[in-house]
């Protein structure tokens, strides 16, 4: 039985993280600052 969820706890923490790449970042604060690097 403990196998089981922890089989199942094993692939839903693969799809969780499926498709996710690279630190997350707010669109505003990059526009901000490649204006201010101008």
């Amino acid at each position: 039985m403990m196998q089981k969820w922890l089989g199942l706890a094993i692939v839903l923490a693969l799809l969780a993280g499926c498709g996710n790449k690279g630190p997350l970042y707010l669109p505003d604060d990059a526009r901000a600052k490649q204006e201010q690097a101008k």
